[in-house]
């Protein structure tokens, strides 16, 4: 299985998708708090991944919050793919 989360993240996550033998690709937030879309759309149709591990609201511990807009077209992506 393979697991995308967003960095950086909790080192208790990924120590848990660790023990659970998930291979993880970390993709980091940009100093907005935002994702490079085309950088992560092109993971997605490269890479088999299986789970996403994102914050909701803020991103802890960078504290920056991710445009609504950017949210929902990563959900879009995830969900056609069955994420």
């Amino acid at each position: 299985t393979v697991a995308l989360v967003e960095s950086p993240c909790s080192w208790a996550i990924l120590r848990q998708l660790q023990a659970a033998k998930i291979r993880v690709i970390e993709v980091p937030l940009g100093e907005d708090g935002r994702f490079d879309l085309s950088t992560l759309s092109e993971l997605l149709r490269r890479e088999p991944i299986r789970l996403a591990v994102l914050s909701s609201t803020v991103n802890i511990p960078q504290g920056k919050l991710m445009p609504a807009q950017d949210k929902q077209q990563i959900s879009r992506w995830l969900a056609e793919r069955d994420v």
